[in-house]
């Protein structure tokens, strides 16, 4: 998020076109707890002043699901280009497990949604438990119907899932529609809350 508000390259490699707003809708962390977590990780990139918004103060996040007017308003408010919806579970009215209901109440809305305002919507999603040898654009947690409107699927795991002090992730890129995927290994810093590419210097 902070990387897309101010045009910095992500995991060295890529940069977005142009810096673009960024709305940052969070649901699972109080407000003090995520802003200093967000603080550290923007100060730790060593971005100025990134425009991301949040959540308002006094807003209730059934006021900011897909579909309801109070979202329409957050977006035209901020001019944000990309939208973060963590987790999807808090801003989805929608059955978890009904097709039907996921496929109407949240991906239609959400579609039209992206088209009204031109805007990229990132949905971050837990994994079935005991997904095991699931092919990893299955293990989304939830209707099947996710997987198959999602333009792009990524998914972050550890690398060893035996070793709790591991700091290394590997980001797989399960699905582009258009295009192969792939993944990254990345390192995390619990300090700062943020990720950069395995083996490359923090300083880039």
């Amino acid at each position: 998020a902070g990387c897309i508000a101010t045009g910095r390259r992500i995991f060295g490699d890529f940069a977005p076109i142009e810096p673009v707003p960024v709305l940052y809708l969070y649901g699972e962390s109080d407000r003090d707890g995520f802003l200093s977590d967000m603080r550290r990780c923007f100060e730790g990139l060593g971005l100025q002043d990134p425009r991301v918004y949040v959540n308002a103060v006094g807003v209730k996040n059934s006021t900011l699901k897909i579909g309801e007017l109070g979202l329409d308003a957050a977006i035209e408010q901020t001019g944000a280009k990309v939208i973060v919806f963590d987790t999807l579970s808090f801003f989805s009215s929608a059955k978890e497990n009904d097709n039907d209901e996921v496929q109407r109440k949240l991906m239609e809305p959400a579609v039209e949604l992206s088209r009204k305002h031109r805007c990229f919507l990132l949905f971050i999603h837990h994994e079935q438990k005991g997904a095991g040898e699931t092919k990893g654009v299955y293990r989304m947690r939830g209707a099947s119907v996710l997987s198959g409107v999602a333009d792009v699927i990524m998914r972050i795991e550890k690398a060893d899932a035996e070793d709790q002090e591991n700091r290394f992730r590997i980001l797989h890129v399960d699905k582009v529609r258009g295009a192969r995927g792939g993944k990254f290994e990345l390192e995390l810093d619990f300090g700062r809350r943020c990720f950069w590419r395995k083996g490359q210097d923090p300083a880039e």
